[in-house]
């Protein structure tokens, strides 16, 4: 009863309210979750003395709030004091469209506006981005996810609700709040599950390559190094609230042989002849290697030593020159 006085008696100023368990009999219009990976979050509609239930997904990332942006309709206009908002967190049992009955903390309550629509955050962590600012209701209370879901309701604090009041319909959005982070996946390609790898964002060492990663929003390069393989450094672009998955296909760190040559020629490396379907690439050993190119009787050799890592082309090709004389 002492609850209900305060509430008639309030103006436009917002009530915070002890941190105790409240009967919350209630009709719950919907059920929505709040998920980083829908950043504009979901519409729905609400009566005067209904509810909208809050949950969040197990172990959701990148949350800094949840934000709800109440719309008025126009049969409400005139009568906004007679209206209020309030916020329970806590709410039990799971709220489910067929239930009436809960129980849960009530936050915060306050009459409606004389404006189209209004706003409020609720932080979900301690370390957050949310600031005061004049267009939206900051709540000062953090509700992580222990503490959900969370109940936003509508309801009457004054006496002679018209007809037009109690059949009006509001809008609520629901949205997440993001926090400035983002995160990365390391997708190794086929073959590479056993490869002891290293990476570095922004040639800061990852503690576990093969874990996801979280960092700022913005640029950044990923450089991978594994041992027998070239290093990769691929730059990512990494978006709040987002799970960016990079694909790595790391290259043997060995030298490599291509061949051009005429159809009909014969090359050997170190004296065994090569099938032309190997000229394109050949994997070769680090060290000094003979290649000889035979063409009818002509035959031709070169010497090279060749590098971990470094790629070898060898050109073979037959120049004819005619010449004309006066």
């Amino acid at each position: 009863m002492i609850r209900r006085v305060l509430a008639l008696a309030m103006t436009s100023t917002l009530l915070l309210l002890g941190a105790h368990a409240d009967g919350v009999r209630t009709v719950v219009a919907a059920i929505v979750v709040v998920d980083p990976a829908n950043p504009d979050g979901q519409e729905v509609t609400l009566g005067y003395n209904e509810a909208v239930a809050v949950t969040v997904p197990e172990g959701v990332m990148f949350l800094d709030g949840v934000e709800f942006e109440l719309r008025l309709p126009k049969a409400v206009q005139g009568s906004e004091s007679a209206l209020a908002w309030s916020v329970y967190a806590g709410v039990r049992p799971d709220p489910d469209l067929s239930l009436y009955d809960y129980e849960g903390e009530q936050l915060a309550v306050q009459n409606l506006p004389a404006r189209v629509s209004l706003a409020l955050r609720l932080p979900f962590v301690a370390n957050n981005s949310l600031r005061p600012s004049p267009f939206y209701v900051l709540l000062p209370t953090v509700v992580g996810a222990e503490r959900y879901p969370v109940l936003f309701k509508l309801l009457a604090i004054g006496k002679g609700i018209s007809r037009a009041v109690e059949s009006a319909r509001f809008t609520l959005v629901v949205k997440p709040v993001l926090s400035g982070d983002g995160a990365i996946v390391i997708d190794l390609a086929s073959g590479l599950d056993g490869v002891d790898i290293k990476a570095f964002l922004d040639d800061k060492p990852v503690d576990d390559p093969r874990a996801r990663v979280v960092i700022r929003k913005g640029l950044h390069t990923l450089r991978i190094q594994a041992a027998g393989y070239q290093e990769e450094v691929v730059s990512v672009t990494v978006e709040p609230g987002k799970v960016l998955s990079v694909p790595v296909s790391l290259v043997p760190d060995v030298p490599r042989l291509s061949i051009q040559a005429p159809q009909g020629s014969v090359i050997s490396l170190d004296g065994k002849a090569l099938a032309q379907a190997d000229w394109e690439s050949l994997v070769i050993e680090v060290g000094e290697h003979t290649v000889s190119c035979r063409i009818g009787d002509h035959t031709i050799s070169r010497k090279f030593t060749a590098q971990r890592g470094v790629t070898y082309t060898l050109v073979l090709s037959l120049e004819l020159t005619i010449q004309s004389t006066p």
